[in-house]
């Protein structure tokens, strides 16, 4: 399947999606614009952002995911009636970038999962200093040092 038939079939969808929500219920007597419903109206169009992004996620995965991914947008416009018909395709990009992900998971090798393994054991470890690895002073001719105050405070006022 190529970009531009998987293209014209979210545009179909979205579509059908519309059509959908403007011919929901049709026997509602209390709505005083029945009139409107009969009316033309415009249809919405993927914008180019949208498309850019389709396309450019398309060439990473393969005709058969191409199919899932079409098979899986319905299945979710069809279990969400009230769907917006503008947010199909934010959600084909977000099936899309899901089943890229997956796919570079199960094809990464065991080498660099055992790499990202092992990096997360070490970032789970705590950063701190064991005290058996500090150097206690060994010369005692050096004084503590401390802090002294003085007795009687000065105390400033800021009045005029």
């Amino acid at each position: 399947m190529n970009c531009s038939l998987f293209l014209s079939q979210v545009q179909i969808l979205m579509h059908a999606q519309q059509i959908k929500l403007n011919e929901a219920d049709p026997n509602d007597d209390k709505n005083m614009y029945n009139w409107l419903r009969n009316k033309k109206y415009d249809l919405t169009w993927i914008s180019l952002r949208h498309e850019f992004l389709i396309r450019q996620a398309l060439t990473k995965i393969s005709s058969d995911q191409q199919t899932a991914v079409i098979k899986e947008l319905v299945n979710y416009t069809e279990s969400n009636e009230n769907l917006d018909p503008s947010r199909i395709p934010e959600i084909c990009l977000d099936i899309l970038n899901k089943t890229i992900t997956s796919e570079i998971v199960q094809t990464e090798s065991l080498r660099r999962a055992s790499t990202f393994r092992r990096s997360i054991r070490m970032s789970i470890r705590s950063n701190r200093v064991s005290p058996s690895t500090l150097m206690m002073r060994t010369d005692q001719n050096n004084e503590k040092k401390s802090v002294t105050f003085c007795e009687n405070p000065k105390i400033y006022s800021i009045y005029n």
